[in-house]
């Protein structure tokens, strides 16, 4: 019979699930309106006695005094149950809860082990003490209607639900002030539609540590249409432990969703913009934090399967002053663990995916990223974490007024394989950073020389500030320590041209790469805006391959002995101060035949030597090591 109900059960939440968004207002972060009741206000003493010797404190402030509460004590030796409660009149009846509204103060965590039971619309649940809450059974079934449940002056624990137990927080629920709104085990089921978190360290989390990755299942997790916020403090401070050891203490809610050790869970749900989740306004607060204190996080993942659509990050963190990121994502490779993330579209610039956070996604492990506007950040993308052989993609995202790097890998070793395709980088923010500043749109860098797997293709670099004094020096792709990285059909435009800072179309150092079929536009005003479109240093091997550069001071650039056997062929090189340059320790290999054209200059030379002295023999000789044609008349070709 159980299996029967379960059914039954899940089709009435799935039917209201897809139906109550669309039946009820959309206002995220309102209290749900509470009920007047016109019988005589309950006079409390300053505690309420039971018949088991319990004591249960209650502060009148926290009551609103148009109502009537019953005050319920659950031992923590011998908790109460919903069916207990129910057999001395504290609980409605199982018939009339789904239509009358009820207020509770409860001290103490109260078993419910009734299916199904549902908190009426305009109910009120006031958890007074730490370690209060709701135990949802696994033989239980507990509905929040439009139900607002909250503390008093102390943080309340969470409603666990157990493997097996239903809990549906519906229809514009307000839950606040807890440690953990909602604790899940493993096999519970969770749906929660249209329901603001707010004031809660944690809003959802399934953190059982299971017998490793991906190990917990859920029966059921459909999570949709919900405000998960850290506007409101924190009822008291919050002291974080580690092993039983405290590192800090918070005053401020600190995470939306986490998610640890979870074999697939989807977070959201749709592509309509009424369906999303909206994770906003987490602030750090910490004190006493060590050299790892925890950071404000919308969706937190370890070890975990997570799918996540449809959500909407804003204000966590801020950029460049306080720490936070909308998504953290971390596994070991051998955990086979995967982030798909969709977000909100990438050209929905009226509703960013991210905006105005420290870091929109960070982490690593095996992540698909994509459809998401970036907007107001000091970080995009930041790839940080141990290394294993991770499949990494970031396809077909839009990044704008990113302050510092918008993807970054910043680890010990290589990665795997990394493809970045389809992305707009649009760098428009007048941000005043330090002299020298540098910001870039594609930041690979690498402590440890090796070789990654990097695909850099189709993508558009504009860099387009104009207005205002610039203080920062931009590079669209960095590559730095590695190997392997092919940049492919991308697009670089530099339009500011009124600045004496440098912009790099692709700047390597120590990194053998393959730049082929990409058309870079400088800005020109070579006379005060030093730009490049690509330059190298160090970097053995380098394969610049059918590439169209216009307009910006210095085409190709090389520096350093390290350079040598690049490979120039049948690139167009229009309008430059030199379209390549060769610095005083450079050297390329022998470029004959290659079919490279120049097809314009703002000055006599098309190449340029820097410091050698074409009648100086050891000159002479170090120059040779580098020689190439101009408008080879190769008429065998087929450029």
């Amino acid at each position: 019979m159980k299996s029967v109900f379960v059914r039954a059960r899940l089709k009435r939440l799935l039917f209201s699930a897809f139906l109550l968004p669309l039946l009820m207002p959309h206002a995220f972060g309102a209290q749900p309106e509470l009920n007047a009741n016109s019988e005589p206000v309950r006079t409390v003493s300053c505690a309420e006695n039971f018949a088991g010797g319990g004591i249960c404190f209650v502060n009148t402030s926290c009551l609103d005094p148009n109502l009537t509460y019953k005050v319920i004590y659950s031992d923590p030796n011998s908790p109460e149950t919903f069916s207990s409660l129910i057999a001395q009149g504290l609980l409605e009846t199982v018939a009339l809860s789904a239509t009358t509204p009820q207020f509770l103060y409860i001290c103490g965590k109260v078993n419910v082990d009734v299916a199904p039971y549902v908190f009426a619309a305009g109910s009120e649940i006031i958890f007074s003490t730490n370690g209060s809450g709701f135990n949802v059974l696994s033989s239980a079934d507990l509905t929040l209607e439009r139900t607002y449940v909250h503390g008093c002056e102390k943080l309340w624990e969470s409603i666990a639900v157990q493997g097996g137990g239903i809990l549906a927080v519906l229809s514009g629920s307000r839950i606040e002030d807890a440690v953990a709104a909602i604790d899940l085990l493993p096999n519970a089921w969770l749906v929660s539609i249209n329901s603001t978190y707010d004031g809660n360290y944690t809003a959802i989390k399934a953190s059982n540590l299971g017998s490793g990755p991906n190990s917990v299942s859920f029966a059921n997790f459909l999570v949709y249409c919900n405000l998960f916020s850290g506007a409101k403090a924190l009822l008291e401070p919050y002291t974080i432990t580690s092993g039983g050891s405290p590192i800090g203490t918070v005053t401020t809610p600190y995470y939306g969703i986490v998610m640890i050790n979870v074999s697939h869970v989807q977070i959201g749900f749709g592509t309509s913009l009424s369906h999303r989740n909206i994770f906003r306004d987490f602030t750090p607060s910490i004190s006493g934090g060590g050299l790892n204190p925890p950071i404000p996080t919308g969706i937190d993942g370890t070890n975990s399967n997570i799918t996540a659509l449809n959500n909407q990050f804003i204000n966590i963190g801020v950029p460049n002053v306080n720490e936070g990121r909308g998504v953290y994502f971390i596994s070991p490779g051998s955990a086979s663990s995967t982030l798909h993330f969709t977000g909100l579209g990438k050209n929905l610039t009226t509703t960013p995916t991210f905006e105005t956070c420290q870091v929109g996604i960070e982490g690593l492990g095996n992540m698909q990223i994509s459809e998401s506007y970036f907007t107001d950040l000091l970080f995009g993308i930041y790839l940080n974490g141990t290394t294993d052989p991770y499949s990494i993609g970031i396809e077909n995202n839009r990044f704008d007024i990113v302050r510092e790097e918008t993807i970054i890998t910043n680890n010990i070793t290589t990665l795997s394989k990394l493809v970045i395709s389809g992305n707009d980088f649009i760098d428009n923010d007048p941000y005043l950073g330090a002299s020298g500043f540098s910001r870039t749109a594609v930041s690979l860098r690498t402590f440890v020389p090796g070789t990654q797997t990097t695909l850099v293709k189709e993508n558009r670099f504009f860099n387009e500030s104009k207005t205002g004094t610039f203080n920062f020096n931009y590079r669209g792709v960095w590559v730095n320590n590695q190997d392997g990285t092919a940049i492919i059909d991308n697009d670089f435009y530099d339009n500011f041209s009124g600045t004496s800072n440098t912009y790099w179309g692709v700047y390597g150092n120590n990194a053998t790469t393959w730049v082929w079929d990409n058309y870079f536009r400088g800005a020109g005003n070579f006379s005060v805006h030093p730009a490049f479109a690509t330059q190298f240093i160090e970097s053995p091997d380098c394969q610049l391959f059918c590439n169209t550069a216009h307009l910006t001071k210095i085409g190709f650039d090389f520096k350093g002995n390290n350079c040598d056997n690049a490979y120039l062929q049948k690139n167009i090189f229009n309008t430059h101060d030199a379209s390549l340059r060769l610095q005083s320790d450079a050297i390329i290999g022998l470029q004959s035949r290659r079919e490279n054209k120049w097809v314009g200059s703002t000055s006599p030379v098309e190449a340029l030597f820097m410091g050698r002295d074409p009648f100086n023999l050891l000159d002479q000789l170090h120059i040779s090591f580098s020689r190439f044609l101009i408008n080879d008349p190769n008429l065998l070709s087929d450029y």
